[in-house]
């Protein structure tokens, strides 16, 4: 069992308490939440990460904190699991070990992946891997991409992802407990309480990466400050993602007593910590009393500020960050970015009604704490049960991923259509697009056309994909099933 005080993703007190928020959308209520596999047969040690893996149809790629790496793949009558390969992850307790993974954009031909993982104490790394030739397995050939040094053995991040833009986020912690270590997340000249943003595409001097030029601190006279940064004034991002849709990064930050947040991440943005905890006041000489007041200036407020009750010392929870759900356009939680409480179990969905509004409703219970969220090509959800080591699938009508073509809005029928081996869009469908990207629902670009390209076949694996087409006055968004 993991050791509430240590929990993986940090710790924090109580129930989790709503306030009243508009009824617009009928999100989905008593999901339930159940194996996809023999649990018999399968069974993994900690897990901590799943997601589809692009290189092998209908298989997945488990991430366990020790540092093995599982696929998990389609055999007549079920699933096989196999293993993949092994990063030296260190690991003594749910702070340390493997904690993230994201598949180069373009993985099925560079066959590249990245993962985040403890090698040592107090020490995080960025190390890019290859797969073999048949991605059937690790080769075995890693490169380290970018080493930073926490000094302490919790809150160390976790999540990467590569973003509709291409390039590569990956969110720190703030290295450590509040009273020792809080000045960090908005120390501009340290990597710890940040959300970083780097093109692995590239090199720039010493560096095996290079700093996107539009980062917003790319061009700072300081040469001390960390060009890498997105955002800071974070505590503990474990868990997060990008809306594979319209390209927004949600957060689910981890807080300490008092209250947990959900953040919309923009470009430069400073999320508090630890000033404030949620939309209270923090306090370093009481951490579970906030103070009446604080100076809040250049200080972005959470979508959504969750409330401990009762606020004490007891760690009795953990926040811990899903997918945006993308499955089918007619369901009522299309949209909805989906998270959950790793002590309680309790599964929630919040969807954005308008600037600033949020809906946020319980929507289940997992028999199990979760340690991470993952999705499919075609949309399904998925949970980790880190615990227990199954992995198992969210199913209720409003989750369930869009089964055929027919059930898509005409126009998507008609934007792509089958050419023998290879797809085809409609330009005519895309007047005035001079740019489109076809993105999985992982949130990767796997197409990228500019307007004298729009007519070229292209070939993609079976799955759900979006579409998101810009040019002058114009912003397309769409749905489309390559079956």
């Amino acid at each position: 069992m993991m050791n509430l005080r240590r929990c993986a993703f940090f710790l924090f007190a109580g129930a989790m308490l709503f306030g009243p928020l508009p009824s617009v959308a009928a999100l989905p209520a008593n999901v339930q939440v159940k194996p996809f596999y023999d649990t018999t047969a399968i069974r993994f040690t900690e897990p901590v990460w799943f997601g589809q893996y692009p290189g092998k149809a209908g298989a997945f790629l488990v991430g366990e904190l020790g540092g093995d790496l599982y696929l998990l793949a389609p055999v007549p009558g079920g699933f096989q699991k196999t293993l993949f390969g092994h990063v030296p992850a260190y690991k003594v307790s749910g702070n340390d070990g493997l904690l993230g993974i994201a598949f180069h954009p373009d993985f099925l031909k560079n066959r590249k992946y990245y993962v985040y993982y403890i090698p040592a104490l107090g020490t995080g790394l960025l190390e890019e891997r290859l797969a073999k030739a048949s991605f059937g397995a690790d080769s075995g050939t890693a490169r380290l991409i970018l080493q930073s040094s926490f000094g302490n053995t919790v809150h160390n991040g976790g999540d990467v992802h590569f973003g509709p833009d291409g390039y590569l986020y990956l969110g720190f912690g703030d290295a450590g407990n509040p009273n020792v270590y809080n000045a960090r997340s908005q120390d501009l000249h340290v990597l710890p309480g940040k959300m970083i943003r780097i093109d692995i595409n590239k090199q720039q001097g010493t560096r095996p990466y290079a700093i996107p030029a539009d980062n917003p601190f790319a061009s700072s006279p300081d040469t001390l400050v960390r060009k890498e940064i997105w955002a800071y004034g974070l505590r503990q991002p474990w868990r997060w993602n990008f809306d594979p849709l319209t390209g927004k990064m949600f957060v689910a930050d981890v807080g300490d007593w008092v209250q947990e947040e959900v953040d919309t991440i923009t470009k430069g943005g400073n999320y508090g910590w630890s000033t404030r905890e949620g939309n209270t006041c923090f306090n370093s000489a009481l951490e579970y009393s906030p103070l009446a007041s604080c100076d809040t200036t250049g200080l972005l407020g959470p979508l959504v500020a969750i409330t401990h009750v009762p606020v004490d010392q007891q760690g009795t929870g953990c926040i811990v960050g899903g997918p945006v759900y993308r499955g089918n356009p007619a369901s009522g939680a299309y949209g909805a970015y989906l998270f959950g409480d790793y002590i309680t179990h309790k599964l929630y969905a919040m969807l954005p009604v308008s600037p600033g509004v949020v809906q946020t409703s319980e929507i289940g219970v997992s028999p199990i704490g979760m340690g991470s969220f993952g999705t499919d090509s075609s949309g399904n959800v998925y949970m980790v049960g880190y615990d227990n080591g199954i992995i198992y699938r969210l199913q209720h009508a409003d989750l369930t991923a869009l089964a055929r073509p027919t059930q898509m809005p005409k126009a998507s029928i008609r934007l792509i259509q089958k050419s023998g081996l290879e797809w085809i869009l409609d330009p005519s469908a895309l007047q005035g697009v001079t740019r489109l990207l076809l993105v999985d629902m992982q949130g990767r670009t796997r197409i990228t056309l500019e307007r004298n390209e729009l007519s070229l076949p292209f070939r993609l694996e079976p799955g759900l994909y979006l579409i998101q087409g810009t040019g002058p006055g114009v912003n397309v968004h769409s749905a489309v099933l390559l079956p």
